[in-house]
């Protein structure tokens, strides 16, 4: 979950200036990164081999590794691959995995292939994913999320982009197959979900940024928490819910506030700061705090080092850490 983008390649035609918390909200910016999920299947290697060399050998393209650890023996990485197919499009391919030391002991396998595309003064993206069945639990999910950016810019001729706005709007929705406990009898059953969210994103001389968000969740076919055995959706795929780690209890909403500092000219680096609040359907309610620090270390490098701090009610805290690669090529 890489926070912030700045500094990065990006198309130049006709782009608008891009969301300095694109990844943190679940966008998928030309440079963001998408996230679930240590060692690569070999099938999936070779899926990117292929994939890379596929399309136009003059395409710009750039690689991002994202692994996250913490509370619970909980371990997420992935591995990312983005290649630009035209001046306003990109294509995207991820593979990665997730588990614990509960019920997730086994890694389930995720796969993503973002569609990324930029017009004048706005920014549109698809990106659909998939979680392979895990057979230890029986469980699988598919789905895939719209996600729309509109660029304002500020009221200053001189440097037009020290001060924007951007009002972002996503639609999500996911099938899940999993396993039911319901009169006591264990059934497997098909049941889909939707989500929805809002953002505004201001930035302050491009020295601070702001956001604000909210995420609504709702299931469908008469499906409740407390009859879910082992689901595997990671409720983070559909909208940003503010911590690392993989919420799979049915979420209602999530509240969200983010602040970040441009340590510009002296750093290239960007301290970052959030604060979640996750309200779950029979789940103990949850609240998250993010620190974090994004340093580009020369013109084709950078990474992301960041803390995250979760609390469920009448629940011990949880801690997360989160360490994110990127590469231009």
């Amino acid at each position: 979950m890489s926070l912030y983008m700045v500094g990065q390649k990006t198309p130049t035609h006709r782009s608008p200036k891009t969301s300095f918390w694109a990844s943190m909200c679940g966008g998928c910016h030309f440079n963001a990164n998408y996230n679930i999920i240590s060692t690569m299947k070999l099938s999936l290697i070779m899926l990117f081999l292929f994939f890379s060399c596929s399309l136009p050998l003059k395409a710009a393209w750039w690689a991002e590794n994202d692994y996250t650890w913490g509370a619970q023996g909980s371990k997420k990485e992935s591995l990312t691959f983005f290649k630009t197919i035209s001046s306003s499009a990109v294509l995207g391919l991820n593979a990665g995995f997730f588990k614990n030391d509960g019920i997730y002991s086994d890694k389930t396998y995720v796969l993503k292939m973002p569609i990324l595309y930029s017009g004048r003064n706005f920014f549109l993206s698809f990106k659909p994913f998939y979680y392979l069945e895990n057979p230890d639990i029986g469980s699988s999910a598919y789905g895939g999320k719209i996600y729309f950016m509109h660029h304002f810019a500020g009221n200053s001729t001189s440097q037009p982009d020290d001060e924007y706005t951007h009002l972002i709007l996503s639609l999500s929705g996911a099938r899940q197959e999993t396993t039911v406990n319901r009169n006591s009898q264990l059934e497997k059953v098909n049941f889909k979900e939707a989500s929805f969210e809002a953002q505004v994103e201001k930035n302050f001389y491009n020295q601070f940024f702001l956001l604000t968000s909210v995420s609504l969740f709702h299931s469908f076919d008469d499906i409740k928490q407390r009859e879910l055995i082992n689901p595997v959706l990671d409720h983070s795929e559909l909208s940003f819910i503010g911590t690392f780690a993989s919420i799979t209890d049915l979420p209602n909403y999530a509240l969200n506030l983010q602040f970040a500092r441009n340590l510009a000219p002296q750093e290239h680096s960007h301290l970052y700061f959030g604060f979640s609040r996750i309200n779950m359907d029979s789940s103990p309610n949850a609240y998250s705090a993010i620190v974090g620090i994004r340093t580009k270390t020369n013109p084709k490098t950078s990474f992301d080092l960041a803390y995250n701090w979760l609390k469920f009610d009448n629940i011990s805290t949880r801690n997360y850490y989160k360490f994110l690669f990127q590469i231009f090529f």
